[in-house]
């Protein structure tokens, strides 16, 4: 059996095909979807970027690896390895309890490999122990920086890695497409050109707020809108060119019935709904959820599921069916039973957080409520508790807090619980940082 990780930066779900999108942007991903279980609502455990995949390659909540922002907040991974050597001469743990998802296939003897620009972030812990791990290059004579690498460079070490194996693998793919800078030319951008999105409405738009990214993006208009968000568009059909490639590739390489492939975002990126303009910068809906897509080894018939999932369930669910024993500290569940129809009973919530233009954590319930919780508003003006009926308000724009009180506290009881339940270190990371503030928000204000 082999496995294949699709990494797609800054994607959200209601801009790919199978998920409801209109506009041609993902046939590759659809086509792919076709033969695999597509999760209704998948959601990042943190957001953005470094946090997010610290959760997917542990395991592990954020409140138990450590790692809730970018810059300093991101470095360090939480587990033994970690820890000084005169508290690690005491230790009697088992180091194999705390094993990443790599580290697990790696010590199982699997070959396993890795395309990812993530250590230039920087993210050391991400590129320990695998087989081969592939940093691509930016195009000569570009400034040197993670931002400018190009899907084909991904694909094409990928592609390459995929020609050569004759033993079983783990292989991870991470695309920095389509998160900005926008690299696509006037004519792939021009053809996604067709009016706002359903989810947004003109008339509701504000600009000239003072405060959309640390991206210069020059937004007076709707249609300055329009066009950003088709500049998006046009990154997502490029990066779903470049999935195309690699499912070929297993295709050619006679493998892909015998490949398990999950392909999942980092995170989203909001648009307006929310006052902010291309940028992933929150817990809503726009930045924290996400597309997951599994094609497991048997034949599925287009199954949807809408179970609450994370990506802290792909690392078990990748232990499960290469049939390995997963780490006792992994918090994750995995997702085999779900595509199987086999699960008995399910999560009923989900809590996720950010820490980069915000410090906030939200609670998601099975029942369509979400409570938010702003530790730090950044430099937004943001209440310390909203809460949304995702039922029908899809994108977080109705605060409804002050008519349900008693579920505003019903919720932060169980949000507090789930900290206490889960948080493994001396005290709760995101609290922490929100005393300093969330970092983009102390780099920028200055």
């Amino acid at each position: 059996m082999n496995v294949l990780v699709i990494d797609i930066d800054s994607l959200r779900p209601d801009h790919v095909g199978c998920y409801g999108y209109e506009k041609e942007t993902t046939p590759n991903i659809d086509s792919l979807a076709e033969d695999a279980v597509v999760f209704e609502n998948a959601y990042a455990a943190s957001s953005p970027s470094l946090p997010s995949r610290a959760s997917f390659i542990s395991g592990r909540y954020s409140v138990s690896h450590g790692v809730v922002s970018h810059g300093p907040e991101a470095e360090r991974l939480e587990s033994p390895k970690v820890m000084p050597p005169e508290e690690l001469k005491d230790w009697d743990g088992d180091m194999r309890d705390w094993m990443t998802l790599p580290e697990l296939f790696f010590e199982n003897r699997v070959k396993t490999a890795a395309v990812s620009s993530e250590p230039r972030h920087p993210a050391s812990w991400i590129n320990q122990e695998w087989h081969e791990f592939y940093q691509p290059q930016e195009p000569e004579g570009e400034m040197e920086t993670h931002g400018t690498v190009r899907g084909e460079e991904v694909a094409d070490l990928a592609v390459d890695f995929l020609e050569r194996q004759q033993e079983d693998f783990f292989l991870y793919v991470q695309f920095w497409d389509p998160h900005i800078p926008c690299k696509r030319s006037d004519e792939e951008i021009e053809r996604f050109i067709d009016g706002l999105p359903s989810y947004l409405d003109a008339e509701e738009l504000e600009f000239g707020d003072g405060w959309n990214s640390p991206h210069v993006l020059d937004i007076e208009s709707s249609g300055d809108v329009e066009r950003i968000i088709a500049g998006y568009d046009a990154e997502i059909r490029y990066a779903d060119r470049q999935v195309g490639r690699l499912v070929e590739k297993l295709k050619q390489q006679g493998i892909y019935d015998e490949t398990v492939i999950v392909l999942v975002g980092d995170h989203g990126e909001e648009f307006g709904e929310n006052g902010v303009y291309r940028e992933h910068w929150s817990v809503y809906e726009g930045t924290q959820r996400i597309p997951m897509i599994v094609k497991p080894l048997e034949e599925v018939d287009d199954e949807r599921k809408d179970e609450l999932v994370t990506n802290i369930d792909i690392a078990p669910t990748l232990a499960d069916y290469a049939g390995l024993e997963k780490p006792d500290k992994w918090q994750g569940s995995s997702l085999k039973p779900l595509v199987e129809d086999k699960a008995r009973e399910w999560r009923d919530f989900v809590v996720v957080d950010h820490g980069l233009y915000t410090v906030q954590r939200a609670i998601i319930t099975s029942d369509g409520w979400k409570l938010v919780k702003t530790l730090h508003p950044g430099a937004r003006d943001i209440p310390g508790e909203q809460l949304f009926n995702l039922d029908s308000d899809r994108y977080d724009q109705n605060d409804v807090s002050a008519e349900e009180t008693g579920r505003v506290e019903e919720l932060e009881e169980r949000m507090a619980d789930w900290v206490e339940n889960n948080c493994t270190l001396d005290r709760d990371p995101l609290e922490r940082l929100s005393e300093k503030g969330p970092v983009a928000y102390r780099y920028f204000k200055d």
